[in-house]
């Protein structure tokens, strides 16, 4: 359950929010962009080995406005992320 809601979801029902959604971490190591990081950062070599990571997170809320009629919202977002 959400703890903030945004201006987008404030007029929905909190109780009514179900959010889910799955990732992937990539099984192979970005030595490259490791070795990139690690010189800005002056970290010691070898520390850093990124991995891309996929994120699918959706998110519904629903508010009622009478006994028969819903309004719902529904967003899905993709998310790619560095995994460290």
């Amino acid at each position: 359950m959400p703890l903030i809601l945004s201006k987008t979801t404030e007029f929905f029902e909190r109780g009514s929010a179900k959010i889910s959604g799955f990732n992937v971490v990539t099984p192979f190591k970005l030595k490259k962009l490791g070795r990139i990081l690690e010189a800005l950062t002056k970290a010691r070599t070898g520390l850093l080995s990124p991995r891309a990571m996929f994120e699918i997170r959706a998110y519904y809320f629903e508010k009622v406005i009478s006994d028969s009629v819903k309004e719902i919202f529904l967003r899905v977002k993709l998310f790619f992320n560095w995994f460290l």
